[in-house]
């Protein structure tokens, strides 16, 4: 091991520090002190385990393992160093003296705010002894000399500054009543008995204090239950570890255990794995884990829901509720008619539920369950549409009584698992031949939208539902599913049966006579050589460039692929993905059986242990995949989820398979005229199967069109919220008929006209509300180019659409002079006996026997056809006087004309008018604090959609048209005049949200998604770009915006069908993460472990187990700390210094040995 470590931080100490090299956890049955095993091998018996095996075994741990005990054992392993002078002589160990005062104290801590204390230096020699009579700490000294017969060339030798130096190994051992503590920590420092050392001497005096110590040392074991996961090294400007005292310094660590005037160094620290505690504890919680091989049980589901509450209801704790596993419907309507949705399939639930072994999903990582949901194929998916009535109460729909109410849609399936391919669906209307051009039904595929893991999502398109005039219509899926957990269990158990294998072929080598020594029941030197040649660790740059096939050679040669590594990775992952074992577990289990098998730490009985602790775990998953392929034989699970609910039936099946059906609740009405709504979105749609999609430059570039309706420039408060509402692009009344909102901002005839339209396919102005539409009339066919007329072509079209809309009102609009002209000419009849003013009938005159001619007058039809041939609407612009009366009815919910509007001037919102609506909503708040309330208008302004922030600014603040400047100037008022109305309603109040899908609520009890409760958030910029930077395919959603203040809102008499209500944002991934400029070390580390075949947690255990082996390499593990100490400043004190303060001067140089320390107290006293 070459291990390079600053020479002065070991030896120019004054007596000799205690290194801690290993604390072991374990079963207080095993709490004998023990010498090392450089001393002394550890008894090794031949005897068959509990699976009749016999294998050579470490008796002592053996038993830790096989029993459970109450008590914990802390077995720690300490090291000291000493060396060879020029004299020929050690610096302490053969000293005859140090033989006879110098002793080893060892502290076990059971209290944090103790441990505490320690590691500050608080801690006086008396506090220490009351703390031991309180049981807060368990306190052993031993001597360093009991029993000890070697000289120090005996001992096991390492290079230490380029210097050999021998390592002397101690072991002390602990018994806790605590099984489990919440805390422990150790602590250790040589102590000098000088007062006895002066006593013999005859040189004691009332001064000399009876004992002194060397620096202390401490290793935090476990805190807050939990072992310790990370460490520190400590390394000079040179890179050397730095194994002797620090102090903390101006927010760093230097060299020394107190800081002075004197030049000392700088050190760095360096975060690492924790090598030095191993847990034996883990190897009994192993065996006890608990297999998780079968499906989650509803019932426990329901209890957790509740809480595990009861319900005290007859019957109520019985209720189990029927699960759901898809989400509602995400629909649009396609401009001709089509009906496009997206829905959401929550097949890790159905797995968790259905599936085998479905348990597990409740505890596997990440990458365990995209493997196990890759492996549940989708072998068959159907998309039906239903024929419905309206049931008895509202959104309650049944199925038509007649036959062939249910039709296949689109159907497709799986090749391999994990995206359903596009399927379309056509039919051939002539059944007598296929050369006919097929009809087009509809289409399935699945797409990937963001936030939604685990969680399938399909798009569908029914074409042909733009050919239905009549009806309501509901869908259903059914799908058959491949259970993923089976083949994921036969996965894990021919992953672990392979560990094995190579672990024991790896064992059968270590126990060979030359790579065994028996002695230290170790590998020998030759043997760890050849192993780190045949799995060395390779360069960094080997590693870290070039390219991928180039390197997997080398990373499946290297020490990633150790046996004793790949094997400790495999078990504690498999462990982890199925049973109940936790993460912190998993991962110190690993390290444990890392440091149990490597042949430089560990040992063949270690390698042992491990198999067996392997063979348990396979044989328990063996008779569990035996029991339930039984049970699978007999029995398939079948659920027919329909909007009702669940239902569960069984077949006999020799293969695992699932079956859903689900049936949505809402209902499709294709009674709605094709090509009529309102358009937001703009531009045409591509073929995409399912709802629209858009490009994320697409919508950046209508926003742009949004932001130039209002605004010349830049214009501050408006980037947050670009994206975030739309006015509507175009509204179609029909399919030749379409306005052009866009682009005619500020063209208030065209945009009464689009209300015109609009109100002339309502059936009904007045009395209930009717959602069915008139056919569209073709205003445009009535006009007669022959015709004559003082108008444009247009100005007569918008005439026609406002009388046919006036009349439904009962309205009519007559010029005066015609109107006079109509009722000079009509013809009155009479009843006889009755004259006309103007006329005198001949028999007043000549009598009654004069023959005179009494024919009745004709009628002349001479002025009716010239009233016919010049009707008002050619004749003159009727949109004053229409605007009039349509806009405000437009605008008004339920009486002729609005009553109680928010905004009747521009003056409500001018910010200079101190009673604008604004004001008035700040007045009504209840904060009596006059510093908020400017804050309060503040933040409601902010908030406001870009288009109505316009409204409240002047010329020349960025506006490309302010209404404030305009009722200033010239006197237009575009809330108080009627011919704006429409106008300012399609600019201003008709604004879309956009919404897109965060995710789904999830039950604050059980943590599952609640896919009845999506969540959808505004989307700002910041969202957009967050999109952008994952790459990600975002689903939309557009919601009337409303706001009560201003009285905005969408008007019911305006409303028409909104297409693309749901629509999708595709972002490319434009923010790939480069490799280079990850650190060196973590891309290395991870490089080394591509390419196995674990899972997550497996993979992190990997990268675990590697990054100790590299550490290992270079650095030993009583180097390694898991806190530091500041040493007390105190006169029983020996470290670079002695204690001041008129107590003891230093008179030797750091780095004296032990016997210039005995000289210079004879010398004080």
């Amino acid at each position: 091991m070459a291990v390079n470590v600053n020479f002065s931080s070991v030896f120019n100490n004054a007596l000799p520090m205690a290194y801690i090299r290993n604390v072991s956890l374990l079963d207080g049955d095993v709490g004998q002190p023990k010498t090392s095993a450089d001393e002394k091998s550890q008894a090794k018996v031949s005897k068959k385990n509990i699976f009749g095996k016999k294998e050579i075994s470490a008796a002592k741990k053996r038993e830790s393992i096989l029993n459970a005990g109450k008590n914990l054992t802390v077995e720690v392993e300490l090291s000291l160093k000493d060396g060879i002078t020029s004299a020929g002589t050690s610096t302490w160990l053969e000293d005859e003296t140090m033989q006879k005062y110098l002793n080893l104290r060892v502290l076990l801590c059971l209290d944090e705010d103790v441990g505490r204390r320690i590691r500050n230096g608080n801690l006086q020699r008396k506090e220490i002894e009351r703390l031991v009579h309180e049981g807060l700490i368990i306190e052993q000294t031993i001597n360093l000399f009991g029993g000890n017969k070697k000289s120090i060339r005996e001992f096991r030798t390492e290079s230490i500054g380029g210097k050999t130096a021998y390592s002397v190994p101690y072991t002390v051992s602990f018994t806790v009543d605590n099984y489990r503590p919440k805390y422990l920590s150790v602590f250790a420092m040589t102590v000098l008995e000088t007062g006895r050392a002066s006593s013999d001497k005859q040189a004691f005096n009332s001064r000399t204090r009876s004992e002194i110590q060397g620096n202390t040392t401490g290793e935090i074991l476990i805190s807050r239950g939990s072992l310790k996961k990370r460490a520190s090294i400590f390394t000079d400007p040179d890179g050397a570890i730095w194994a002797g005292p620090v102090h903390s310094h101006e927010g760093g660590y230097m060299a020394g255990a107190f800081h002075s005037s004197r030049a000392h160094d700088t050190l760095t620290q360096t975060k690492v794995q924790n090598i030095v505690v191993s847990d034996f504890r883990l190897l009994e919680d192993a065996l006890k884990a608990e297999l998780q091989l079968y499906p989650s049980k509803a019932a426990e589901l329901e209890t957790r829901r509740k809480g595990n509450k009861r319900d005290k209801t007859s019957g109520g704790n019985k209720i189990i509720r029927k699960e759901s596993f898809f989400s509602q419907l995400y629909d649009s309507r396609g401009k001709s008619n089509t009906s496009n949705f997206v829905f959401h399939f929550d097949l890790d639930k159905l797995i968790r539920l259905r599936g085998q072994y479905g348990k597990i999903l409740e505890i596997v990582d990440d990458t365990a369950k995209a493997n196990i949901l890759s492996k549940s194929r989708i072998r068959n998916v159907r998309v039906m549409r239903h024929r419905v009535v309206n049931g008895l109460r509202k959104n309650e729909y049944k199925d038509a009584s007649f036959e062939e109410r249910s039709e296949l849609i689109a159907m497709s399936s799986e090749e391999l698992s994990g995206f359903l391919p596009l399927s379309v669906r056509e039919s051939h209307p002539d059944a007598t031949t296929t050369e006919a051009d097929p009809k087009l039904i509809g289409a399935i595929k699945e797409i990937k939208v963001s936030d939604t893991q685990s969680i399938r999502t399909f798009s569908v398109s029914d074409y042909d539902m733009s050919t239905r005039t009549d009806g309501l219509y509901q869908y259903s899926i059914q799908l058959d599913i491949e259970d993923g957990t089976m083949p994921f269990v036969s996965q894990q158990l021919k992953k672990l049966q392979k560990a094995k294998k190579e672990l024991e072929s790896f064992y059968n080598e270590a126990i060979e006579k030359r790579n065994y020594d028996s002695v230290n029941n170790r590998a020998t030197p030759r043997f760890e050589m050849i192993l780190k040649e045949r799995y060395p660790i390779p360069s960094m740059r080997s590693i870290t460039t070039g390219r991928r096939i180039d390197r997997t050679k080398l990373v499946q040669e290297s020490i990633s692929a150790a046996p004793w590594v790949r094997s400790a990775a495999v078990y504690s992952d498999v462990l982890f993905n199925l049973t109940n074992l936790g993460i912190d577990k998993s991962s110190s289990l690993s390290a444990l059986l890392y440091e149990m098998c490597n042949p430089y730490n560990g040992s063949p009985s270690g390698t042992s242990i491990a198999i067996e602790m392997i063979e348990h775990l396979e044989n328990r998953i063996k008779n569990s995949l035996e029991a339930r392929q039984a049970a699978m034989d007999e029995f398939d699970y079948s659920i027919s989820d329909k909007a009702t609910g669940s239902k569960i039936t069984s077949a006999k099946s020799f293969r695992s398979s699932i079956e859903v059906s689900h049936r949505f609740v809402k209902a499709f009405d294709s009674d709605i005229l094709e090509g009529v709504g309102y358009d937001f979105l703009a531009g045409s749609r591509a073929n995409n199967v399912g709802i629209r999609r858009i490009s994320v430059e697409q919508l950046r570039q209508r926003a742009a069109l949004e932001k130039n309706r209002h605004y010349t420039g830049q214009a501050s408060g408006t980037d947050t919220l670009a994206v975030s509402y739309l006015a509507p692009a175009s509204v179609r009344t029909g399919r030749n008929m379409s306005f052009d909102l866009l682009g005619e901002t500020f063209n208030r005839n065209l945009h009464q006209d689009a209300a015109s339209f609009i109100l002339s396919l309502k059936p009904e102005l007045v009395g209930k509300e009717n959602r069915r539409l008139n056919p569209s009339v073709s205003f445009a066919a009535s006009y007669d180019e022959d015709q004559e007329s003082d108008l444009t072509r247009e100005e007569v079209i918008s005439n026609l659409a406002a009388i046919t809309t006036l009349s439904k009102l009962g309205v009519s609009i007559l010029d005066p002079f015609e109107y006079e002209k109509k009722n000079r000419f009509k013809i009155k009849k009479y009843d006889v006996g009755e004259t006309e003013l103007e006329k005198i009938s001949s028999t007043t005159i000549f009598g009654a026997n004069v023959n005179f001619s009494t024919d009745d007058i004709e009628e002349e039809d001479l002025v009716e056809d010239e009233i016919k041939t010049k009707n008002l609407e050619f004749k003159e612009d009727l949109s004053p006087l229409s605007s009039a009366i349509l806009s405000q009815f437009a605008l008004s919910e339920a009486n002729l004309f609005p009553k109680n509007r928010k905004i009747n001037s521009i003056n409500d919102i001018d910010p200079k008018n101190k009673n604008n609506v604004v004001v008035k909503m700040v007045r009504k708040r209840k904060s009596s604090d006059k510093k908020t309330k400017p804050n309060i208008a503040k933040n409601f302004r902010a908030r406001l959609p870009n288009q109505i922030k316009s409204l409240f600014l002047t010329q020349g603040e960025g506006v490309k048209r302010s209404w404030i400047t305009q009722k200033i100037r010239i006197n237009v008022d575009l809330f108080a005049d009627p011919r704006s109305a429409s106008m300012a309603y399609f600019n201003y109040e008709m604004l879309n949200r956009l919404e897109f899908f965060a995710g789904y609520e999830r039950s604050v009890v059980t943590g599952e998604r609640l896919l009845g409760k999506p969540i959808f958030s505004l989307l700002t910029t910041d969202a957009l770009e967050s999109a952008v930077t994952s790459g990600q395919t975002i689903l939309c959603r557009m919601r009337p915006y409303q706001n009560s203040v201003l009285g905005f809102s969408h008007k019911k008499r305006l409303s028409l069908p909104i297409f693309d209500e749901h629509f999708l944002i595709s972002a490319r991934n434009v923010a790939i993460e480069e490799e280079g400029l990850r650190p060196p070390d973590s891309l290395f580390i991870d490089r080394l472990t591509e390419g196995t075949d674990l899972n997550g947690q497996g993979l992190k255990n990997l990268q675990s187990i590697v990054e100790t082996s590299m550490l290992e390499d270079s650095a030993a593990s009583e180097y390694i700390t898991t806190t530091i100490i500041q040493q007390p400043d105190g006169p029983t004190k020996i470290g670079t210094r002695f204690g001041s303060s008129g107590r003891m001067k230093s008179m030797v140089s750091t780095g004296a040995s032990s016997n210039s320390v005995l000289k210079t107290l004879y010398e004080n006293n």
